[in-house]
């Protein structure tokens, strides 16, 4: 990931309490960076700060340079939309073993991250109700044009305060 993106500071968590940047903690080194977590004393969310800036984020998602770094084992996706018929498999798959037995029947479902949406495409077959999040407007249209489902173009600390409906 370049070098060059811009980093913000979150102030606040999505359940609106101030977060204490004094109870910051490395998690994980990277090759551009350390990732910093600060957790929110109200809801014990972690919450990442400082962040690369959405708009860097988004740019980089969307860019053939991400999308041709399949190799890099920090997170990349080799020729993602090639792979989504074996995604819907696992995603159905994944559902049934894992999901299917702890979710109420018509269950509202939010899937941060949902990237072309496989498991929320899963989760709607089986009667939720489902949107999805994600920074890619690529991910985001293959979502609804290859699995029928919603996804809001968006970082998810910008939609804190705005009401969803599912």
């Amino acid at each position: 990931m370049p070098q060059q993106f811009t980093y913000t500071h979150r102030d606040h968590c999505p359940c609106g309490a101030q977060l204490e940047t004094t109870q910051r903690r490395v998690i994980k080194s990277l090759r551009w960076g350390q990732v910093q977590f600060v957790e929110c004393r109200r809801c014990r969310t972690m919450v990442q700060s400082p962040q690369i800036s959405t708009e860097a984020l988004a740019q980089w998602y969307d860019s053939a340079d991400y999308q041709a770094a399949g190799a890099d084992k920090e997170g990349a996706y080799l020729d993602y939309l090639a792979d989504e018929p074996q995604r819907q498999l696992e995603a159905q798959a994944r559902y049934h073993r894992d999901l299917a037995k702890i979710l109420v029947p018509g269950s509202q479902i939010l899937e941060v991250g949902c990237a072309t949406g496989s498991l929320l495409a899963a989760m709607k077959a089986a009667g939720h109700q489902v949107l999805g999040i994600d920074l890619s407007a690529q991910f985001a249209q293959q979502a609804r044009a290859l699995n029928q489902v919603e996804v809001i173009v968006s970082e998810f600390f910008e939609l804190s305060g705005t009401a969803l409906v599912l």
